[in-house]
């Protein structure tokens, strides 16, 4: 059964996406936006291995992909792994989907989503006014990639478990640059609002144009 996008729309109009690339912010923009406006906030990420449990390999084989161990995980060619991450991601969104209409259908509530998602997914899900990117220079990403306390788990399973550390650690953020390259290339062609970080950025900045985007309203 397939279900109509526009089902999915009406579905999800009190749900509103941070998608984007590593290091761009998004996180902490959705977490302090979901506090700002008491919106439930949803992260993606932490909702994989509850919708992994619930995959099977022969509808969802990218997320169910068996590695020989940590050397091949970590250190297979950026683009090859890149291409996996994302369609893992595609697969994904059904599960995500289901999450967010049950969400989304508490009374009067307002769901703030923190996302990895290509722009034509939301062209299907959501509308223009109810999704924007925020977007991290590829090379920033590069640099920045292990510098948050969210990949800390994945810097040390690389210390300890990996044969070359620093060529598995240098792979892993090429593999970051190479996803914010290719997803920064779509976003751009996209039509979706976007906000790009640099070095320079004023986060207070961006969380404005974003509110202002969104059309949210703190409650009083």
């Amino acid at each position: 059964m397939n279900i109509k996008n526009n089902v999915l729309k009406e579905k999800l109009k009190n749900v509103y996406f941070i998608a984007g690339t590593n290091c761009s912010g998004k996180s902490t923009m959705a977490k302090q936006l979901s506090k700002k406006f008491d919106m439930i906030f949803y992260s993606a990420d932490d909702s994989y291995w509850k919708h992994r449990q619930c995959s099977n390999k022969k509808d969802q084989p990218n997320m169910n992909r068996e590695f020989l161990g940590w050397d091949e995980f970590f250190n297979r060619e950026p683009i090859d792994k890149a291409t996996w991450l994302l369609e893992s991601e595609l697969e994904e969104m059904d599960f995500i989907i289901m999450d967010l209409v049950q969400l989304a259908q508490k009374e009067n509530a307002k769901v703030i989503v923190d996302i990895h998602c290509m722009p034509e997914i939301f062209a299907q899900i959501s509308e223009y006014r109810r999704v924007i990117f925020l977007l991290a220079e590829p090379d920033l990403v590069f640099k920045e990639y292990f510098d948050r306390e969210d990949k800390s788990d994945v810097y040390n399973c690389i210390l300890k478990n990996t044969t070359n550390p620093e060529e598995s650690l240098l792979n892993t953020r090429k593999l970051a640059k190479e996803i914010a390259t290719m997803e920064t290339n779509k976003v751009l062609n996209s039509g979706f609002k976007y906000l790009v970080r640099t070095e320079t950025t004023d986060f207070l900045t961006r969380q404005k144009l974003v509110i202002e985007h969104f059309g949210l309203q703190e409650i009083i």
